[in-house]
């Protein structure tokens, strides 16, 4: 039995650890298969099935050391006593979901879930941190949409998701396996809004940048509105709120041409393209 804090917590993708890491968690099922023919005298029981594994981790600041699709070695150290102590095993990035709360100031948050890709082990052996942490501000982090800047944002959230194809085969000893598939991505914003004139049209396609500094961004190329939700608080006499829902389109019909767009990093460089 370990009882112990969770300070010596790290979480890192081979030797390359993740930044300003909140929490990890790890989470290892196996398959139970039911079974009750004759001779069971009316009692299911169970056969050992398949083995897998999955994770998660919230984070501060918006862009993690390994995005959806790519594979990386999880080390998820949980004590750093002794050596280190942590888990292990071959995994693949799933989604990213980027949250900002510029009302409230909160920083920017960021949760990614990750999915197994082998056998996951108990394992000893240090694991080393980040240096330092990354905390960046939600204040005045805005919205620009077909070029324009979307006035009174309160905050914006951006997911990005690989769609993992999941195998076991006859040499992978009952191990579940996955490889990355197509990638997928959407979110919503929130501004503060009364006019119905001035509401985007669900439909509309256009350059969405979502912004994570004054002068970087997450830019999609390109974004589709999907829905809007305008609120009238009339008993509470709140401020009038729409929020917007959107999607990635990775092509965009440009006369009779189907163009193909991009999904860009803050660095500027294409995640996609």
């Amino acid at each position: 039995m370990g009882i112990i804090t969770a300070l010596g917590g790290i979480l890192a993708y081979g030797s390359t650890a993740q930044s300003s890491v909140r929490r990890f968690t790890i989470n290892k099922p196996r398959a139970a298969i039911p079974w009750s023919p004759s001779g069971a005298a009316g009692m299911k029981s169970q056969l050992a099935g398949n083995t897998d594994w999955s994770g998660s981790a919230s984070i501060y600041g918006y862009i993690p050391s390994t995005l959806p699709g790519e594979t990386f070695t999880l080390n998820g150290q949980t004590d750093s006593a002794g050596g280190g102590t942590k888990w292990t095993g071959a995994a693949i990035m799933e989604s990213l979901t980027v949250n900002t709360n510029t009302e409230a100031a909160e920083p920017i948050q960021s949760e990614i879930a990750f999915r197994g890709n082998g056998a996951l082990s108990a394992g000893t052996g240090a694991v080393a941190d980040s240096a330092n942490p990354g905390i960046f501000s939600s204040i005045s982090l805005g919205v620009t949409f077909n070029g324009s800047a979307v006035a009174a944002v309160r905050g914006w959230s951006l997911n990005i998701q690989n769609d993992l194809q999941q195998y076991t085969t006859s040499d992978d000893a009952g191990i579940v396996k996955r490889k990355a598939g197509n990638l997928s991505g959407g979110g919503s914003f929130t501004v503060y809004e009364a006019a119905p004139a001035s509401v985007l049209a669900p439909g509309d396609v256009a350059v969405l940048r979502l912004h994570v500094t004054g002068s970087l961004y997450w830019q999609l190329t390109y974004a589709q509105i999907l829905d809007f939700t305008h609120e009238v608080p009339i008993e509470d006499a709140g401020i009038i709120p729409v929020t917007y829902n959107f999607a990635f389109t990775g092509h965009k019909l440009i006369s009779t041409t189907w163009t193909r767009g991009s999904l860009a990093k803050p660095d500027t460089t294409n995640f996609w393209s």
